[in-house]
């Protein structure tokens, strides 16, 4: 019994009413299935139960169709649903009345709608007029399905009523068993009526029907059609990725030669049809400009027209006044991009719950196939039900109405395999899952005949079958699995230990045997070399199983214990290289969170404490201490306390603070004494002072030494001072006054830009001194905080940002960490405009910063648990105060191009990137013409990396002109050549690209108008080459431009912070587009981009940002590549892979910084942060049955140090 439809409701509107009336009319009837109703008037299941869905009007013939199948009056229902069209009006049934299907095939109902075909449909009639059994055959998205539905069907039924010929036309698909389930449908009886059997999908007997027998019995029975005698006629479509199958078939094979039709590409006038004519029978227009777009870009392109359809559906979606315009169509992607924009639009409004629950469903419809193949999968409703979710049915309705699958009464199924291929993130999903998926096809199949067997247990999993599918299928795994899935993996575990209890008693018995069997084993030696290679073939597929769950549990772990995932991430690394482990590496890589260590919880009146720089935590509460190694995880000292509630506890982890403040504890010793006359409020920065609040009638507060009780400084009234680490200044706040800065060892206040500042609420973690008292920090009241040099008294930084309650300086004083609501947050003083890092912090709130000198990492105590984040990146980076006027790097990454002014103009210096030696100097050519101190310096390497282009230009100008230089920089080159370059009237020079071996030079103009122009010119001789009037077709302003090893892409970025990836092997045409980051408040300029670069492979392109961001973008599933890597906070000005496996950056500021990338580099540099290979315990926990390695062992780290 089929699913019940989803509730309509008949006062929600004419179609919800209407719908309701459909429903309650075939109720009347008898409630025929609608595969009754199907097989009565020739329509499909989908196109009628959408009819009765509610979500839109079906058209005329499907209504009388409906009514027909129900006993009713087929005119009636006709002047009703007309009715109804009136009453709706054109936005009642905005998603119903669309003229274009999207990713949705045509159904025979909508022959009004399908245009542009007529001579396809002649010729296809003509098949199947000259040959009893035809093939139409044609590549995945020229429109097989709409072609044999809305266009070849009714054809045929309007010529056999024409003709009045008793023929049954009959539409099917294959599914998993075609034989058994159409074999009556394929008998048609020699003294009834002619029967037409088409059969859409021909490819699922290959993609789901597991069983040769009864695949080759179902295309058996359909060739049989072709005999004189038969009763039968058979018309199949088929993809064309399925020749090669097909033509392992002998008959099939003649009949693809002989009786068959390709589903071509349509012409240039034809996609004109299709694309106005479904409008104008709407009462729509499209515009002229709109028309000549998309038959330039769907012109003579296979496989394109789910594409077409989809975006002019999401183009009618957006329409104004009636007119789909040009303006719409790029709004929803364009051919390119309009199937993963809607897919995306409905993605992200599920939460996170539905989004996983998509997420499982639409893997459950895909299978992947030999290689990279994928094919789409229908899912039968039975199984679905067997999901114990409540999001189900909220997703598949959503997915639904996007059209992104389809549902009839038995079936769910994807719309179209464009949707594999055209969606980024249901191709990454793919990907990451493809074994996975490969192994749940096969179970499914081995459950299935399990079942039809009666159970019979030599057919349940052994060996390494089960292995494989304990791994990919544990009990924590098994979500998506079905029941009888779930029975078959539970048999076979079962039988297995029975199997192996079995074995141990007879294994003893055969040993006495071993010597009367030796000349057999001798004689079976080849036999067992077979047996190898497929033993050994299955311990692969082992592995390559085990590195998956390995990159999975990386993930998962990720949160709550970064050191493990990383190495699992470079365990699936070492198990089996691939994309998926690859990926696992870069995440781990790029996530700036390198550890976590949880101590025990300090109990009732306890708290934890963040010392000696961060490299210890130290517990209190409850009678007892015990402090803790962060970097080593290991406990180092513990001992009992008095009675009394912990307050406070030294920097350095010496001493505690008790019962309210009143008594110091020292833990080395176990000792105690009081520690003033008042209240203690804190101790000082080093741990060697504290302060006290004096009781009695004149208030104030006191320094005081640790040992000893000797008085260091005191003040007055309502104050806080806050001490410097060495004693020698203190910095003190009144709720009624400004801030004040005093010197102990002179007992003076000293004067300073903190004068004029107030900050009532001050305390030892929001007041701190940095770089031994060099600069002092203060959080203001407001949000944000700022920041002064103490000798001079100048303010060196005003930090935006929200409240912070602790602050920490680098021993150094080059960067600020605050932790506050928002989490935590890093700034390099000499760049205070944007943050280093932003770390968002959920659960328990921030309570200590600490910043490690060993090992460049900020720790910061969340609860009990200490979090380490690693800020090499940054803290490695020498700032330059006065930046260099160009840097860039060659595109191999070695070599280092420096321009920087000089008195006599600017110089060009090269120098080897990693060891920075120079190896020339050279002065830049002379400026042409302009104004005198107009003249900026352009560079461009050339794509080999043997040449390099330099020169200045003036920045606009009448008659703007450029002199540039082309030098030969190869080991043995030494040629050079200089000319000079005259752009358009009153324009700027933005940017320069050298051409391989330094033969031409592209210089782009920007005019006043805002359109971006460019020039070739020849280098040899000097002189114009040639003129792009235009580089917009390049996207918005691509001031930045980088092309791959193999000249084959093309990626281009600018102000707008987007990047798109050309194809450009034949013609020029975008192949992705990368979205910019999301806008930075107060920044205009930090989502452009800065600089990209294309890995030496081509899968891979790195892009800077002008806030100093980083992004690795992984081409092959257009996705990120990790996070975002901690960088030095510099505007990156270039970037390169080099052929070491790093990725160099270089900014205005600082200099080349080198990031592990590739796989090796980043493995090496993930054992280096943890220290270690997984235990032998770990390795049995996360991959049990797997051989143990120490996957560390053999990566030397480089540092990466220039």
């Amino acid at each position: 019994m089929g699913r019940p439809e989803r509730p309509v409701d008949p006062d929600a509107g004419p179609l919800q009413r209407f719908a309701y009336e459909l429903r309650s009319l075939r109720g009347n009837g008898g409630s025929p299935s609608y595969r009754t109703m199907a097989q009565r008037t020739g329509l499909s299941v989908t196109a009628l139960s959408r009819a009765a869905s509610g979500e839109r009007l079906a058209s005329a013939a499907v209504v009388r169709a409906y009514a027909q199948a129900c006993g009713a009056d087929p005119d009636e229902w006709e002047r009703r649903r007309q009715a109804v069209a009136e009453e709706a009006g054109p936005q009642g049934a905005e998603e119903g009345n669309s003229p274009y299907q999207g990713l949705a095939r045509f159904e025979l109902g909508d022959r009004d709608l399908f245009f542009g075909r007529d001579r396809l449909v002649e010729d296809a009639l003509k098949l199947v007029a000259a040959h009893r059994f035809a093939v139409l055959h044609g590549a995945s998205g020229s429109g097989k399905s709409s072609l044999l539905r809305a266009g070849l069907l009714p054809r045929l039924d309007a010529l056999i009523r024409e003709r009045d010929r008793g023929m049954e036309l009959r539409l099917i698909t294959p599914g998993a068993r075609p034989a058994a389930t159409h074999e009556r449908l394929l008998d048609a009886p020699p003294d009834g009526p002619e029967r037409l059997v088409v059969v859409d999908q021909f490819e699922e007997i290959f993609t789901l029907c597991r069983d040769r027998a009864d695949r080759r019995r179902f295309v058996d029975r359909l060739l049989a059609a072709g005999e004189p005698t038969s009763r039968l006629r058979v018309v199949v479509a088929v993809g064309g990725g399925f020749h090669a199958r097909c033509a392992q078939h002998d008959g099939l094979a003649v009949a693809l030669r002989h009786n068959s039709l390709a589903v071509r590409p349509m012409t240039r006038a034809e996609l004109q049809e299709a694309v106005v004519k479904p409008a104008t029978a709407a009462g729509l227009r499209v515009e002229r400009e709109l028309t000549a777009r998309i038959v330039e870009e769907a012109a003579d392109r296979p496989g394109a027209l789910p594409m077409l359809s989809q975006a002019l559906r999401e183009t009618w979606r957006r329409r104004s006044s009636g007119v789909l315009t040009l303006a719409a169509y790029e709004a929803a992607g364009g051919i390119h991009g309009a199937i993963a924009a809607a897919a995306e639009e409905v993605y992200g409004r599920l939460s996170p719950a539905q989004a996983a629950t998509a997420r499982r469903l639409l893997l459950g419809l895909v299978t992947p196939g030999e290689g990279s193949a994928v094919t789409r999968r229908p899912v039968s409703r039975a199984d679905l039900r067997e999901w114990p979710d409540p999001e189900l049915p909220v997703v598949l309705d959503r997915l639904a109405r996007a059209r992104l699958v389809i549902l009839d009464e038995e079936h769910i199924e994807l719309a179209h395999e464009a949707l594999i291929t055209h969606w980024p993130r249901l191709e990454a999903w793919i990907e990451a899952n493809r074994e996975r998926l490969r192994e749940h096809r096969r179970l499914s199949e081995a459950a299935r005949i399990w079942q039809e067997r009666d159970r019979d247990p030599g057919n349940l999993y052994r060996g390494t079958h089960l292995a494989v599918a304990d791994l990919l299928f544990g009990r924590d795994t098994d979500d998506d699995l079905t029941g009888r899935e779930r029975a078959f993996l539970s048999a076979s575990r079962v039988a297995d230990r029975m199997e192996r209890w079995t074995a141990g008693r007879t294994r003893r018995r055969m040993r006495s045997l071993a010597v009367a069997f030796t000349v057999v084993v001798v004689g079976a030696l080849v036999a067992g070399q077979l047996a190898w290679q497929r033993s050994h073939a299955a311990d692969l597929e082992h592995t390559r199983a085990a590195a998956l769950k390995a990159a999975a549990l990386a993930a998962r772990t990720q949160p709550d214990d970064p050191r493990t995932a990383a190495l699992l991430s470079v365990t699936a690394w070492r198990l089996a290289p691939s994309p998926v482990s690859r990926a696992a590496l870069i995440s781990a890589l790029t996530e700036p969170e390198e550890d976590i260590l949880t101590g025990p919880e300090p109990g009732a009146g306890g708290r934890a404490f963040l010392a000696d720089s961060g490299r210890t935590l130290l517990v209190a509460g409850a009678g007892t201490w015990s402090s803790w190694n962060v970097p080593a995880h290991r406990r180092t000292g513990s001992g009992l306390l008095p009675d009394g509630q912990v307050a406070e506890a030294d920097p350095a982890g010496r001493t505690l603070l008790l019962t309210g403040g009143r008594r110091l504890w020292h833990l080395a010793s176990g000792t105690g004494r009081p520690g003033a006359s008042g209240r203690v409020l804190g101790f000082g920065a080093d741990g060697h002072s504290y302060v006290v609040r004096d009781p009695g009638p004149r208030p104030g507060v006191r320094l005081r030494a640790v040992d000893g009780g000797r008085t260091l400084f005191e003040a007055a009234g309502d104050a806080y001072p806050v001490p410097s680490p060495d004693d020698r200044l203190v910095a003190v706040c009144r709720p009624d006054g400004p801030l004040e800065m005093w010197d102990t060892a002179r007992d003076f206040g000293r004067p300073g830009a903190w004068g004029t500042f107030r900050a009532a609420g001050c305390s030892s973690a929001t007041v701190v001194f940095g770089a031994g008292g060099a600069r002092l920090a203060v959080a203001t009241d407001t949000g944000g905080v700022v920041v002064w040099d103490t000798a001079t008294g100048r303010q060196l930084a005003d930090l935006a940002g929200p409240a912070a309650q602790h602050l920490a300086f680098t021993p150094d004083g080059a960067f600020l960490a605050a932790s506050g609501p928002d989490g935590v947050t890093v700034w390099r003083i000499a760049a205070p405009r944007l943050p280093v890092l932003r770390r968002p912090v959920p659960g328990s709130p921030v309570t200590a910063l600490a910043w490690d000198p060993v090992e460049r990492t900020l720790r910061y105590l969340a609860g009990s648990a200490v979090h380490s984040l690693d800020l090499d990146a940054a803290l490695a980076s020498p700032w330059r105060d006065r930046p260099v006027d160009a840097v860039l790097l060659s595109p191999d990454g070695r070599l280092l191009a420096v321009s920087e002014r000089t008195p006599a103009g600017y110089l060009l210096r090269l120098q080897e990137t990693r060891s920075a030696r120079v190896v020339a100097e050279l002065p830049f050519p002379r400026r042409a013409t302009g104004p005198a101190g107009a003249a900026r310096p352009l560079l461009a390497f050339s794509p080999d990396s043997r040449s390099i282009a330099y020169g200045t230009t003036v920045a606009s100008g009448p008659l703007p002109t450029a002199r540039f230089a082309v030098r030969d920089v190869s080991p043995t080159g030494r040629k050079s050549t200089s000319f000079d370059v005259r752009g358009p009237s009153a324009s700027t020079a933005r940017g320069i690209f050298l051409t391989a071996r330094g033969q031409k030079l592209l210089v782009g103009w920007s005019t006043p108008a805002g359109s971006l122009v460019g020039q070739t010119w020849d280098t040899a001789h000097g002189i114009p080459s040639a003129r792009a009037d235009d580089l917009e077709t390049l996207g918005r302003q691509p001031y930045h431009l980088a092309l791959s090893a193999d000249d084959t892409h093309l990626a281009t970025g600018g102000t707008f912070g987007s990047v798109t990836v050309w194809d450009t092997e034949a013609d020029i045409h975008p192949k992705a587009t990368i979205p910019a980051l999301p806008d930075i408040a107060d920044c205009a300029t930090c989502t452009r981009v800065t600089a990209l670069a294309f890995s030496p492979d081509g899968t891979t392109l790195a892009i800077a940002y002008g806030s100093g961001a980083l992004r690795l973008w992984d081409l092959a599933l257009n996705l990120p590549l990790g996070g975002s890597p901690t960088t030095s906070g510099d505007v990156i000005d270039s970037l390169a892979f080099g052929p070491d496996g790093y990725l160099y950056a270089v900014g205005p500021h600082v200099s080349v910084h080198a990031y592990p990338v590739g796989p090796a580099q980043a493995a090496a540099r993930l054992c280096a942060r943890a220290g270690r290979s997984l235990t032998v315990a770990e390795w049995r926990r996360y991959l049990p049955g797997v051989p143990y390695r120490r996957v560390c062992d053999g990566l030397r780290p480089d540092d990466g140090s220039l």
